[in-house]
């Protein structure tokens, strides 16, 4: 009878359901989303910055080594080892271009500082949000998992459900179900209330809605297609 159709219906709808639950569970499983690109920023950034660590030790190197050839000079100065003026001179023009050198590799020095630390910063964030993302995604995956467990169980019950309730639809009116159903989004039948479908609010002609009443076998609403149930 349309009400058997209309109980495997219900059955379809819930597979149906769960089915496309576990698609999207299994398009998401094993999915890490923004996880790669997170790493190699991480990645892209400590690499950054290690280059810059790289220039402010060089920096380091030779602002220690201008302040080892201006102590050099000035001891050479102060000694009273050099007693000619001209000499004198000399070491003074250099230990005054040394300290200038000097100077300007500081100043370089101080921005490669404020680039380090900007640096650091940015790549302790990204590391940050990177960990707290590929735990949200393992708890995420672990629930998936689960839920996927428990939708087998279901969709198997179901399944069983099915195909015991199929066997006691007579062959004819499951072929029409079938047929019907593949062309309306998994639905067949729809009630008929006051002559008219509920589905598509059109009105049954009275000849045939007298048909959907009395008759055992199916009967297509004339504007929709779907089988008629008297509500």
């Amino acid at each position: 009878s349309v009400r058997q159709l209309l109980d495997l219906q219900a059955i379809d709808l819930d597979l149906a359901k769960r089915n496309e639950r576990l698609g999207v569970i299994g398009e998401r499983l094993g999915n890490e989303g923004e996880l790669p690109d997170l790493r190699a920023r991480v990645a892209e950034l400590g690499t950054s910055a290690e280059g810059i660590a790289g220039r402010q030790g060089e920096l380091d190197s030779a602002i220690a080594s201008f302040s080892g050839r201006i102590e050099s000079v000035e001891s050479k100065m102060y000694s009273g080892a050099v007693t000619n003026s001209r000499e004198l001179t000399d070491l003074q023009a250099d230990a005054a271009m040394i300290g200038r050198r000097r100077s300007e590799s500081e100043d370089v020095l101080l921005g490669v500082l404020v680039e380090l630390d900007e640096a650091q910063s940015e790549l302790d964030e990204t590391t940050e949000r990177l960990a707290r993302s590929e735990t949200e995604w393992l708890v995420d995956q672990e629930r998936l998992a689960e839920e996927r467990t428990v939708l087998q169980g279901e969709v198997a019950t179901l399944d069983e459900k099915r195909a015991a309730h199929a066997a006691t639809v007579p062959p004819p009116d499951l072929v029409v179900y079938e047929r019907v159903r593949k062309t309306h989004a998994g639905r067949a039948v729809a009630h008929m209330r006051n002559a008219s479908c509920a589905s598509c609010q059109v009105g049954v002609p009275s000849k045939i809605a007298q048909t959907v009443r009395t008759s055992a076998a199916p009967v297509p609403c004339p504007n929709c297609g779907l089988l008629l149930l008297v509500d």
